[in-house]
């Protein structure tokens, strides 16, 4: 007999899955209480190590000792003619799933009914596209366009654009469309009637930019989408140090255009944090870096904010971009940074920022992320976010924490409403589909999911965003045939995409193509299961024990779950 099989006549496979899953069980109790009591934190790390500290002792005591009739006695006294670890095994068996019927409950609560990132499926999408609805107190602002002689100063134009729609929506009755889906028409020839159906917007500003020098020349005009009026228009030529001032002149000048037909009362625009004109330039351009969400732009931010803050180390908006940073560049995010060095220094930054202006959005939302990154620190990380989004409510990327923020706290349905919220504002923003046509898909609300693709679909088509939207979404009511496609279609514009390889993954398992999951990019326990199904079993059993050693006890569960299975 191999030793394999001499653990599996032990019971030792089983008595090690059945010590795991309770462990898991007691870990996820301990987490709930240790808050509610208010105890010290490091209960639950005490609770952690004696779990691993007792496992060795449970193997070994299952492999030397066995339970018999007579009580428990020393496996080399025994017969093997007379044991009975058979019997044993069956009782084992029904104790593991009874526990593990408890397990499962709490991880799919904890998966899913907490509001985590979802996968989901439709049948076959149709093509019918739909406009968003179009409120007449609403207003899109274009990209300016870069008239300068140096293409570089790209950045500037963009950066500009920005800020007048930071400032306007500031505006308690004005509806802006969000930057993403604002400066998805960057550079595109499109009627301004398209834009404005596919913004929901009523109203449009565009507008030109060049810098020479010191010297700056502004041009705006705001149209009305449904007719192509000119509302309003005027050049602004100032000196580069008067460039707040400008931002500011402009946002009140549309505000005065539209107050009379569309605003009621006085309403007034965010005003603009001055700097010297060199710090905000290379602000300008981090922030820009640092919308790409990759590692080496968003590095580069954080050498241009350091840069910024040589020149005024009190420019809360760069202090809060640097915090943000430091954070993004944590390596569960896109760097490499650990939790030890990247919280305490983003906290820093955070702060200072706080502390030069208490009113900056940017540094409340950094703060929600900061906390969105520590354990049960949830609800701080909903205040914050919040906080930040009464100051500008265009803060897309801090609507998203938000609606994460949420679902940690499993509260979906609130996260739904903050993500379609966030759809309107900005439809063409990545996230706000994908996590949309999910929870759509989640509460079996279907047909929502369609409509919410096929509105995006005409601007983003042949998108990863838009390909994962729409397999995941025929996933989700198991039409794995017409998914599986466009997953690989999405794979081939985006190779490193771990949710898209997922999706893939699990139409793999779905159609039975075990032998295609097993590749080493795939997740774990895709793998570990395939190994399973096609005879691999010890592979796959110390595949899941080793995936158990470092906390990931799901393809336990999974095996487990499988056992007795032809």
């Amino acid at each position: 007999m191999s030793f394999f099989e001499e653990l599996k006549r032990r019971n030792v496979f089983r008595v090690g899955i059945a010590y795991v899953v309770v462990g898991w069980l007691l870990l996820q109790v301990t987490d709930i209480v240790v808050p509610i009591l208010d105890l010290p934190d490091w209960v639950d790390k005490l609770v952690l190590f004696l779990l691993v500290l007792g496992f060795p002792l449970v193997i070994f005591f299952a492999w030397a000792f066995e339970l018999t009739p007579e009580g428990i006695k020393r496996e080399t006294e025994i017969d093997r003619d007379t044991s009975i670890t058979h019997v044993t095994g069956r009782k084992l068996d029904r104790a593991i799933i009874a526990v593990l019927v408890v397990a499962l409950a709490w991880f799919a609560w904890d998966k899913f009914g907490r509001g985590s990132d979802s996968i989901g499926v439709a049948g076959p999408e149709t093509t019918t596209e739909t406009s968003a609805p179009t409120t007449e107190k609403s207003i899109a602002v274009l990209p300016f366009v870069n008239m300068s002689d140096a293409a570089e100063n790209e950045y500037f134009s963009d950066g500009i654009s920005e800020e007048i729609l930071n400032a306007l929506a500031s505006v308690d009755d004005l509806k802006v469309a969000g930057r993403t889906s604002s400066f998805a028409f960057k550079g595109r020839n499109e009627d301004l009637r398209t834009i404005g159906e596919a913004l929901g917007v009523g109203h449009i500003l565009e507008g030109s930019v060049r810098k020479a020098g010191n010297t700056v020349r502004i041009t705006a005009q705001l149209v009305q989408v449904e007719d192509g009026f000119h509302l309003w228009s005027e050049t602004f030529d100032r000196e580069l140090t008067n460039v707040f001032a400008i931002q500011d002149e402009i946002a009140g000048a549309i505000l005065e255009a539209m107050k009379a037909e569309l605003l009621a009362g006085e309403s007034e625009a965010l005003v603009a944090t001055e700097t010297d004109p060199r710090a905000y330039e290379l602000y300008l351009l981090a922030r820009q870096r640092i919308y790409e969400r990759e590692r080496t732009a968003i590095e580069s931010a954080v050498t241009m904010l350091d840069e910024a803050l040589e020149v005024d180390p009190n420019y809360a908006p760069a202090l809060a971009q640097r915090g943000i940073a430091t954070l993004l560049l944590q390596r569960r995010n896109y760097g490499e940074l650990t939790k030890e060095q990247a919280e305490p220094a983003a906290k820093a930054f955070i702060d200072r920022a706080l502390a030069a202006d208490p009113a900056s959005a940017e540094a409340w939302a950094g703060l929600g992320l900061y906390h969105a990154s520590r354990e049960r620190e949830t609800q701080q990380s909903i205040e914050a976010l919040e906080k930040a989004l009464s100051i500008n409510p265009n803060l897309i990327d801090a609507m998203n924490w938000l609606q994460q923020a949420y679902s940690e706290q499993g509260d979906s349905r609130r996260a739904l409403s903050i993500i379609e919220d966030m759809f309107e504002k900005d439809p063409l923003y990545p996230p706000a589909l994908g996590n949309l046509a999910g929870m759509y898909n989640r509460f079996g609300e279907y047909e929502k999911s369609r409509e919410a693709i096929a509105r995006v679909r005409p601007y983003l088509a042949g998108s990863p965003t838009v390909l994962d939207a729409e397999a995941f979404s025929r996933l989700s009511q198991g039409d794995c045939v017409s998914a599986t496609p466009l997953f690989e279609q999405s794979l081939d514009l985006e190779p490193d995409s771990g949710n898209t390889r997922f999706g893939w993954g699990l139409c793999q398992l779905s159609l039975h193509q075990f032998e295609r999951v097993l590749s080493d990019y795939m997740p774990p326990w895709q793998r570990i299961f395939s190994m399973h199904v096609i005879d691999r079993t010890e592979e796959a059993t110390l595949a899941a024990f080793e995936r158990a050693s470092i906390g990931d006890v799901n393809p336990l569960l999974q095996l487990l779950n499988r056992e007795g299975r032809p």
